[in-house]
């Protein structure tokens, strides 16, 4: 649960927000992979070492946090511009 609730630089609560929330609209779970479609349209793969790879923007920013909770972002350009 420490690892679920811990103070990471990518999290915070937002106590006053009562409308408009995002929520989970489907989940699939696999053998390797948890993928969740979020109400806001972002796709969300959390792997079972802890890492996640969330796809935001109609799937032109990708964001990747490692197992260690380490957090990358990059545009789907950027990623292309690497090979």
């Amino acid at each position: 649960m420490d690892l679920l609730y811990g103070d990471y630089e990518y999290t915070f609560e937002d106590h006053d927000r009562t409308k408009g929330m995002d929520f989970v609209q489907k989940y699939l779970r696999m053998k390797h992979v948890i993928v969740f479609k979020m109400s806001h349209d972002v796709l969300q793969f959390n792997f079972y070492d802890h890492s996640k790879v969330i796809l935001s923007s109609h799937g032109l920013l990708v964001t990747h946090i490692d197992k260690n909770y380490k957090i990358a972002r990059l545009t789907l350009s950027e990623i292309m511009a690497l090979s």
